[in-house]
């Protein structure tokens, strides 16, 4: 009970502390309660009656274990009942931080993850491939892609996704397309990067949709085999230097014998370029 002496007001009250935690709850040298209860309260009261602080006497608190109950209590003492009210919340709340029994924060809301606009979900994925596999991944009209994307449709038939497509963008100086900010990392030795882009139709959690494809896009990378020079060139090359290969043929079934009219009278070739023709020769 608060009691009223000498304009002084008074009361004492358990805390729940044990001895060896009241040096944490006073501070070094009392700063704590000055500054989380003392002036608090002083500071509080002030601004609801319209005081300036220091019109506002400071109370007095005692911590001290009593040994015979073993308790720790707070004396306090004030010059009213509203500082003295104000004290004893003040030392409530500052008992709820040094124990850690303050009401926990708010559990934060799971962030809903974004659904697909338009019911079209777009997976990127990143990898580095020699260039003259690139081609080989892509195959001839896309068709390995195409197949690709069949395997991936009856992958996640399930989860029902549908209509996959697979592509191979390209992104340089001389177009107006920038590479995806977030992508999935296909680790994998080559010169070059490469983006590849999924895409399909589903309106679940993109995340259940790239853990169902991860394995097999992974594995669409790093199973393509070596394409050789021997394989890119297996066809022979024409020899146009004469230098080796086959040997050039005469056609000896080409009538070499001289040309005649009907009297039997010789008759010369149409004229044509000879490189014996003469040449112009400058005078010495």
């Amino acid at each position: 009970m608060a009691t009223a002496s000498a304009n002084t007001f008074t009361k004492t009250s358990t805390l729940s502390l044990s001895k060896e935690d009241i040096g944490k709850f006073v501070g070094a040298k009392g700063s704590l309660i000055r500054n989380h209860v003392v002036n608090r309260a002083r500071d509080t009261l002030a601004k609801a009656t319209g005081k300036e602080f220091a019109e506002v006497p400071a109370p007095h608190i005692t911590i001290k274990h009593l040994s015979e109950d073993d308790v720790v209590v707070a004396e306090c003492s004030a010059s009213s009942q509203e500082l003295l009210d104000e004290v004893m919340k003040c030392i409530a709340k500052h008992m709820q931080h040094v124990t850690g029994t303050r009401r926990p924060p708010p559990a934060k809301k799971e962030k809903t993850p974004p659904r697909p606009s338009n019911g079209i979900c777009h997976i990127n994925f990143r990898t580095h491939l020699d260039s003259h596999l690139i081609g080989k991944y892509i195959g001839s009209k896309h068709k390995n892609c195409k197949a690709l994307a069949a395997e991936l449709s009856s992958l996640t038939e399930e989860l029902g996704a549908s209509s996959f497509r697979v592509n191979v963008p390209t992104y340089d100086i001389y177009n107006n397309k920038s590479p995806p900010r977030r992508s999935f990392l296909i680790k994998n030795e080559g010169s070059e990067e490469v983006f590849i882009h999924v895409s399909a139709k589903f309106t679940g959690n993109p995340g259940d949709l790239l853990r169902a494809i991860k394995t097999r896009m992974i594995s669409s990378v790093t199973s393509i085999e070596s394409f050789t020079n021997a394989e890119a060139y297996s066809d022979p090359e024409p020899d146009f230097l004469g230098g080796g290969g086959a040997p050039l043929e005469l056609n000896t079934t080409a009538e070499t014998s001289p040309v005649t009219d009907e009297n039997g009278c010789y008759v010369p070739p149409s004229p044509e370029y000879s490189p014996n023709s003469p040449t112009y020769t400058p005078p010495e």
